[in-house]
């Protein structure tokens, strides 16, 4: 209700209140130097050019609010992320003509750059060059100054989620960097927003509740961000919030750890490796900063792990891992980032990707963006040509699946689960999709049975872009992984096909592949993934 409420209220058109820039607010002091970050991929091509998701474009041509390109495309270019970049000393001089560009073009709240989420990062962003090279002028923190003015009138309460979590990082690092009561009540609105939404938006389990791996990677990248200025500013940082975040980490690189594959982010929702920090990355960072967090560590070679409160079911099998997905879509009120993806798995055997779903390449409201919401885009079943939950636009759900508990047996040698989802039924049928699966050290059984009348299903196998792949029989396909090793399919479907597919690992990137699709006969079907571990 409460979102109904701000999304309600940000429709109604209030005269915006004054915004003064000329306040020359005194700096804190700063107790220690923030300490290195992770240093992302240099974006910046020349003083004016700027690549994101392989698509570059000019300031000169495009300007900072063109229409040629895509919102998320002019987000990145709002954020400055170059600043903290790969070698960003060597550009120092193009950063500060391009600062001092962008408030000359930018006036305030007259650019898609001053929407709360960009102008958060943005503030980030700009604190961490500040305090890494002491070049922010009087004219660049006079702006910034203004930035937290203008983001603690407009937090962004009717979207919630990982865009809240950024409007309060941003509320922190200007409230810790700037000395004045306005940044003092900027400390205050965000301490007490940080206690309500980390208990609304961290699981027990440590994951992030939109589901989606590279959002959690994205917020636990914050975390440490926060950490390391409660180092530079323990006088003015809220400790109620520093010790908040120390006692989930330990669960949220636990999390982060079992849904990636070598160190790549697993494709469950939205979610792509190009975006967030990796695992080891954040693990480093955070040795940086003082913390000392345990790696993941297994007593025996078949091990489950039960993300009970996401629900991600993880097997470990000597050097095959094996995501199973039995979650929701995310929470009921906020799924712009959820997939009809409902009981899709991803594996690995070692560090080579054998199964992956679809993955996201774009954000646009496009048919490749409902290609890859779809359950036609995941590791599962679908039937009588439709998604198991109705996703629709960008970033929309209506009608969704809901799985059932799952049963979990874990015997010496093998797992095994069941889950089934109510996606295709409605009050009048019941249609449901059942999976079982059984693993053990020498191979995978997956058996899908419908439950109800329909007129067709398909189970679906996408295959990892580095994945060759070789018919060796009617019923029996066998794929070699870049590292030589062999993987053998068996299936009991008589209706089998090899096809040739995109899926993305990158925003802005499509990759070659192909899907392997099953036919169920009578609403029914099995394959046995049979594999030779080290």
């Amino acid at each position: 209700m409460k979102q109904i409420y701000f999304q309600i209220l940000k429709r109604i058109p209030f005269k915006n209140k004054p915004v003064y820039i000329h306040v020359e607010p005194e700096l804190s002091h700063q107790d220690k130097n923030f300490v290195e970050s992770i240093r992302k991929k240099s974006s910046m091509k020349n003083s004016t050019t700027y690549e994101f998701f392989g698509e570059r474009g000019d300031i000169d041509h495009i300007k900072w609010n063109s229409e040629k390109k895509d919102k998320l495309w002019l987000y990145n270019l709002h954020y400055f992320q170059d600043l903290n970049a790969e070698n960003y000393r060597e550009r120092i001089s193009w950063h500060k003509n391009i600062l001092s560009r962008w408030i000359r073009e930018n006036p305030i709240t007259q650019s898609i750059g001053w929407d709360p989420y960009p102008l958060s990062l943005r503030a980030v962003n700009w604190i961490k060059w500040g305090l890494y090279t002491d070049q922010l002028s009087k004219s660049l923190r006079q702006n910034l100054f203004s930035h937290g003015l203008i983001l603690e009138e407009n937090i962004e309460y009717h979207i919630m989620g990982n865009h809240l979590f950024s409007n309060i990082k941003a509320l922190l690092f200007l409230g810790c960097y700037f000395d004045h009561s306005h940044s003092d009540r900027w400390l205050k609105i965000a301490s007490k927003l940080f206690q309500k939404q980390v208990e609304e938006q961290i699981l027990e389990d440590g994951g992030h509740f939109e589901l989606s791996p590279m959002y959690h990677a994205l917020v636990l990248e914050d975390f440490l961000d926060l950490i390391n200025l409660n180092r530079v500013y323990p006088e003015r940082f809220p400790q109620s919030v520093f010790i908040d975040i120390k006692n989930r980490l330990p669960e949220m690189f636990d999390w982060l750890y079992d849904m990636s594959f070598d160190d790549d982010v697993s494709l469950f929702n939205d979610s792509s490796q190009n975006i967030a920090s990796k695992y080891n990355s954040l693990l480093d960072y955070s040795s940086r900063i003082g913390l000392e967090i345990p790696r993941r560590k297994f007593k025996s070679e078949l091990n489950l792990i039960n993300n009970r409160d996401s629900g991600y079911l993880i097997a470990y099998i000597h050097d095959v891992k094996f995501i199973f997905d039995v979650a929701r879509l995310g929470p009921d009120y906020l799924l712009a980032h959820g997939h009809a993806d409902t009981l899709s798995f991803e594996m690995s055997l070692g560090s080579d990707k054998i199964f992956c779903n679809s993955g996201t390449s774009t954000y646009e409201d496009s048919s490749r963006r409902l290609f890859e919401r779809s359950t036609k885009a995941h590791n599962t079943v679908e039937i009588n040509n439709k998604s198991s939950s109705e996703v629709w636009k960008s970033f929309r759900v209506g009608r969704r699946a809901y799985p059932s508990k799952p049963i979990i047996e874990i015997n010496k040698d093998t797992i095994n689960i069941h889950c089934s989802h109510s996606g295709y039924s409605t009050i009048f049928k019941k249609l449901d999709h059942n999976r079982d699966i059984k693993i053990s050290d020498k191979n995978i059984i997956i058996r899908d049975y419908i439950e109800g009348n329909h007129e067709s299903a398909v189970a679906r196998f996408i295959l990892n872009s580095d994945i060759r792949v070789k018919k060796i029989g009617d019923y029996k396909i066998k794929l070699i992984t870049k590292n030589q090793k062999e993987v053998i399919l068996s299936f009991n479907s008589k209706q089998i096909s090899i096809v040739k597919w995109k899926h993305a690992t990158e925003f802005g990137e499509l990759k070659d592949t192909f899907c392997i699709e099953s036919l169920l006969d009578n609403g029914r079907s099995e394959i046995e993934i049979v594999f030779r571990c080290n």
